[in-house]
């Protein structure tokens, strides 16, 4: 029997306790309760991962590292993506594998996937003709741009390494560097799981890619993003090296994608507004950047797996209604959109579209005759009995008859006391609209 495997017997125990100083009894119970957490914990943690099988993480750990190999770029940059396939993942988000390799080994099966039709955009879980029109763009965008959705699944997260900070239940962070990483899996004999169950003992849930908040305050630097700062990081490359230069001159449609490929997440997660997509899409790309852009984060969130091995696209939702929203009310030929750009469904802004159109319509019509005496007729149902008032609102229509918009000609005449009956007068013009 080897070392190793030797277990004292019950007797033995109780020998060796009864031989203990109180001081080394403590010692024993603290270390027996250590092991009994830490026991639980990686039990618990096996539990959870119960929705992504082993062999689909080895699958997508294997694809991440062979995929690379087979995209052309520099040497230099090939490198420095190797090892950043190492960068550990830890938390709700990426439940795909313990390390980077397997998310982007999935992303690179959502592209081929995608690209070859077999694609189930039902998961989005979108109304049928949003989805419609999300897989005929997101379809299109990946078959015309497939070498270069490849590629940007390389240099997307780049720079998560340098970015990165791990997080305790309390919500506290602290930066976090692939060394510590390393020498916790050495001292874990290269068993990365085990890896992660230490981390997880230590009272951590979740590691990051975005040194802001309380953090960036704290290591006195402004805010920075694993997006924006790998962007940076190809440029600057670009500047300094000759092959890298030709490099990134044909990756402008890539550095778009990876400086934006969170929108989903920063920006949209709880908004849905023509607004939002205005600011920050329609006002600085084009059509085909924006499909290119959507493509990006749709792989990004496939790509991004939960405990139960399902992907949360609610962020992704929210940007196909606020892309929607934002061409119903380009294509409504309205002029003042100012009431219909914050609005967070497309039934609102397709119903306040209308109210709009409406009320624009009620403007070109114009007062007759018999309109004053119908109109006079009913204001006895909305609250006007004195003959005085009455004759107020007659005299106030009658200056308004054969004129153009009338109601608000009516509400320069009418006395103050009687302008509560304008919406009144608007509502019976609507009536008159022709649809």
């Amino acid at each position: 029997m080897s070392f190793e495997s030797y277990k004292p017997s019950p007797e033995e125990i109780a020998k060796a306790e009864s031989m203990m100083t109180d001081e080394q009894r403590a010692m024993s119970e603290q270390r027996r309760k250590q092991l009994a957490t830490a026991e639980a914990q990686q039990n618990s943690a096996e539990e959870e991962s119960a929705g992504v099988e082993r062999e689909s993480v080895e699958r997508w750990m294997k694809l991440g590292r062979e995929n690379l190999e087979s995209i052309p770029m520099p040497e230099s940059l090939k490198s420095l993506i190797r090892e950043s396939l190492e960068t550990p993942q830890l938390g709700p988000y990426h439940n795909e594998g313990p390390e980077m390799a397997a998310h982007l080994g999935l992303i690179m099966e959502n592209v081929d996937t995608i690209n070859s039709d077999k694609f189930d955009f039902r998961t989005l879980g979108l109304p049928q003709d949003l989805e419609e029109k999300v897989k005929e763009r997101i379809t299109r965008a990946i078959k015309a741009n497939y070498e270069q959705m490849r590629t940007y699944a390389y240099l997307h997260d780049l720079e998560k390494p340098s970015c990165m900070n791990i997080e305790d239940a309390g919500g506290k962070q602290r930066v976090f560097t692939m060394e510590e990483w390393r020498e916790l899996v050495a001292q874990n004999g290269g068993d990365k799981e085990k890896a992660m169950v230490v981390l997880t003992g230590q009272g951590y849930t979740k590691i990051g890619y975005r040194i802001g908040g309380e953090l960036a305050k704290e290591l006195g630097i402004e805010d920075k993003d694993h997006g924006d700062e790998g962007e940076k990081m190809l440029l600057d490359m670009a500047a300094k090296d000759e092959e890298m230069k030709k490099f990134i001159d044909d990756l402008e449609l890539i550095l778009k994608g990876i400086a934006n490929h969170e929108l989903h997440f920063q920006v949209f997660n709880n908004a849905k507004s023509a607004g939002k997509f205005e600011k920050f899409l329609a006002s600085n790309f084009s059509e085909d950047e924006i499909d290119f852009i959507y493509a990006a984060c749709l792989i990004d969130i496939a790509g991004s797996l939960d405990k139960n091995g399902q992907s949360d696209f609610q962020g992704f939702r929210n940007m196909v209604v606020a892309r929607e929203n934002h061409g119903l009310i380009k294509s409504s030929g309205l002029k003042n959109v100012e009431s219909l750009v914050n609005l967070d469904s497309v039934e609102k802004v397709k119903s306040r579209i209308e109210q709009l159109k409406k009320e624009a319509a009620a403007k070109e019509i114009k007062l007759e005759d018999a309109d004053v005496v119908s109109l006079t007729e009913q204001a006895k149902t909305w609250g006007i009995t004195s003959e005085d008032d009455m004759n107020e609102l007659q005299k106030a229509l009658s200056e308004a008859v054969g004129k153009e918009n009338p109601a608000s000609i009516v509400g320069q005449t009418l006395p103050n006391k009687l302008k509560r009956y304008i919406k009144n007068i608007k509502g019976y013009l609507e009536t008159k609209v022709v649809r």
